[in-house]
């Protein structure tokens, strides 16, 4: 039987340090993050490939939807049906393509559907998706 994943208590640690312990169920898979005024280390995660593999592309696909939220609704509104491709390496030093698509909510509406698509041709899921939706006033719904 497996214990759940947690975040456990910040241990005391040589230099006024702190020490963070993640813990993923039993096993060899343990992440240490250590904290030092003004400096953070963000070491790998874990030696699962898989946890690894989705903790890469959560990142990526989170960074490009962060700016692509920046983006004004006027400007989506010229981008309505026109898929945006892109290529991008992850810190697993493997290709990924973006795709953007712009797409009205429903007919008649103003609101505007932004998906971006990450996918990479290999991966036990070879694609992951987020939306947001843009009102004409700019906010998210």
């Amino acid at each position: 039987m497996v214990r759940p994943a947690r975040f456990e208590r910040a241990a005391p640690a040589l230099g006024g340090r702190c020490s963070i312990h993640l813990s993923y169920g039993r096993g060899n898979s343990t992440l240490y993050l250590r904290k030092t005024p003004g400096f953070v280390i963000f070491p790998r995660v874990g030696r699962e490939p898989f946890v690894w593999e989705v903790h890469v592309r959560r990142e990526m696909i989170e960074d490009e939807v962060a700016r692509l939220r920046e983006v004004s609704h006027a400007v989506w509104r010229e981008a309505i049906g026109v898929p945006r491709v892109k290529k991008i390496t992850g810190r697993d030093s493997r290709e990924y393509t973006v795709t953007v698509v712009a797409e009205w909510v429903q007919r008649g509406s103003d609101h505007i559907r932004v998906t971006a698509s990450l996918a990479s041709p290999g991966l036990r899921r070879s694609v992951l998706r987020q939306a947001f939706v843009i009102t004409p006033d700019n906010q998210f719904v």
